[in-house]
């Protein structure tokens, strides 16, 4: 989301761009548009008034302030999250900045405060939800304007032939010359009932292994990309990388030859590129659907938080989610897989007919916060 937002604010005329960093020793090093961090640090959660102060006199040279909503503004995770992001829009708001909160979903459930800190925006601060079921539960909770965009990832650029991607593309292409279906797999932690558990991850691992298995004994013809999205270790959590080898290991050995984990790490512009060469992406991580999505290349999720359904909604997408309930029952995963495969070729029309709107509801994040400014894109 920071890399697309940084080349296109760079295209509407915005010549110092400057990134908020909350937590500590963040790597920022592949946002090439941006010219320079602000690092609060461990600050950030220890001496929150101190960070505000610091914030204005960042302010004082600024002209506008985007806070990318994401996955934060209703509170699941953290509601004084959402609440802070708030307080410091409307600072910036109070200092004569153009202000927005963009590109956010919301789920059905939002956490109170973060509902009441959005109700106390300045009426100037633009709010654009990424997805029309997120934009109708907002309405009906704010009287604050709510515009319809897209997710501002949509508009990344993918990668061009860096090492890790031309050596992919080559093994893809050597498969697709046989004729071979590409599916790309992506397991995320997060959505296991109950992920806090130690012992859901081995839970998720046995049922994607198991619903990998009898996918693969029944589609003889596919081979699978191992795809992780997010490398954050946390303490009794595994990430992408860790499932999805875990997930490889039960595998039978007889299908080794059919399956390929990307065991370094991508930029999200590398993830693009390598889902732009495959069939159909099946992601437990909403913004690796996205990046298939925007490539014109069929995406089915394993949703949790409410993220996954105003995507599907933008594209008139049907059958394109498994509940993580599901996800252990037995047969399913595979199941959902098979029917995912079957319905790609129409899924692929649809998205090729979708995907020009959804960019231009995408650029509606920036159109709504550089109102000043000439774009052109």
């Amino acid at each position: 989301m920071l890399v697309a937002a940084g080349d296109v604010l760079s295209r509407f005329g915005i010549d110092k761009l400057t990134v908020v960093s909350y937590g500590p020793d963040e790597d920022w090093s592949p946002l090439g548009a941006f010219n320079s961090i602000v690092p609060f640090g461990h600050r950030y959660q220890t001496d929150f008034w101190t960070t505000c102060r610091e914030l204005m006199m960042h302010f004082r040279d600024a002209t506008h302030f985007l806070v990318l909503g994401a996955d934060v503004m209703d509170g699941f995770y953290n509601p004084y999250e959402a609440v802070r992001r708030v307080i410091y829009t409307r600072i910036a708001a109070a200092a004569g900045l153009q202000t927005a909160i963009g590109s956010f979903s919301f789920n059905d459930a939002p956490h109170p405060r973060s509902v009441a800190a959005l109700k106390s925006l300045d009426p100037t601060t633009a709010l654009i939800a990424r997805d029309p079921v997120s934009q109708q539960r907002l309405q009906d909770r704010i009287a604050h304007p709510v515009a319809l965009g897209a997710d501002i990832a949509f508009l990344l650029e993918p990668a061009a032939a860096t090492p890790i991607v031309a050596a992919l593309r080559a093994w893809l292409a050597t498969v697709r010359s046989e004729g071979r279906q590409l599916v790309g797999i992506n397991a995320n932690y997060l959505v296991a009932p109950d992920h806090r558990r130690e012992d859901r991850g081995e839970d998720m691992v046995a049922a994607y292994a198991a619903g990998l298995t009898g996918f693969l004994r029944t589609r003889r013809n596919v081979y699978l990309v191992l795809i992780p999205h997010d490398y954050r270790r946390m303490a009794g959590r595994y990430d992408d990388l860790q499932l999805l080898q875990m997930i490889a290991a039960q595998l039978p050995a007889e299908f080794a030859p059919r399956v390929r984990v990307i065991d370094q790490s991508l930029r999200a512009a590398e993830a693009k590129a390598i889902a732009a060469e495959l069939d159909l992406v099946v992601s437990g991580r909403m913004h690796l659907a996205i990046a298939a999505l925007g490539a014109g290349v069929p995406a089915a999720g394993i949703t949790y938080q409410g993220k996954f359904e105003g995507l599907w909604k933008h594209f008139g997408l049907n059958g394109a989610s498994l509940d993580p309930e599901r996800l252990f029952a037995q047969g399913a995963l595979e199941s959902f897989l098979r029917d995912c495969i079957d319905q790609r070729d129409s899924w692929r029309t649809i998205l090729r007919k979708r995907l020009p709107h959804i960019n231009s509801l995408a650029l509606v994040n920036f159109n709504q916060l550089c109102q000043d400014t000439q774009g052109t894109s």
